[in-house]
């Protein structure tokens, strides 16, 4: 199960989820609230009521075996941190550059003008290829797809109503969690990873 981060979508995992499923593996990637194609947004963006409706959706997929192993990326690494508390024990967790920053640097990232929607894709893929021009074209119109999807009001409750993001330590450290494979890979600080030296 592939979950993606904020402002992305389903599609960020264009290259990881073939690559899995070539390894004999079934993946499923999901759109979370306000992202993607899920529709309106129904205001679940805390870690743990984002948990929850993975959760119910991985159920009614079908997803919940012994052998489950849950990849999630920024909100999405802090939502998979969050499964096991919300009842879900996952084989294993990957979880891909969880940020563990303080709300000040969150709302920062918020108020970036770059980090915004559109209603055109040719002007949002000019936009992410002028920011991102190492990106591959698919990366770009991956990222370009997901920023005319989505809606802004979720992005910024993500970003905003969280408090400090702690990359689901405080989750982790539930004893629903214990004895739960789980693989932190961080991002380097200097590239924008939000996980600090610290």
């Amino acid at each position: 199960l592939l979950i993606h981060g904020v402002t992305a979508s389903a599609a960020t995992w264009w290259r990881v989820g073939p690559a899995l499923a070539a390894s004999g593996r079934t993946v499923m990637a999901v759109d979370l609230p306000g992202h993607g194609l899920t529709g309106h947004w129904l205001g679940h963006h805390r870690f743990r009521d984002n948990a929850a409706d993975v959760l119910l959706f991985a159920d009614a997929a079908g997803l919940i075996t012994p052998s489950l192993q849950v990849v999630g990326h920024s909100w999405g690494a802090v939502t998979a941190a969050a499964l096991p508390a919300a009842g879900m024990r996952p084989a294993t967790l990957v979880l891909l550059d969880p940020p563990t920053v303080p709300h000040a640097i969150i709302s920062a990232m918020a108020a970036d003008p770059d980090e915004r929607t559109y209603d055109d894709l040719a002007e949002a893929s000019a936009a992410v290829r002028r920011d991102n021009p190492e990106w591959t074209d698919e990366d770009v119109l991956a990222k370009a797809e997901a920023l005319t999807q989505l809606d802004a009001d979720a992005a910024r409750a993500v970003l905003l109503e969280n408090g400090d993001w702690d990359g689901g330590l405080r989750d982790l450290a539930d004893p629903a969690a214990a004895s739960v494979s789980t693989w932190v890979v961080r991002g380097d600080p200097r590239a924008g990873g939000l996980v600090p030296d610290a």
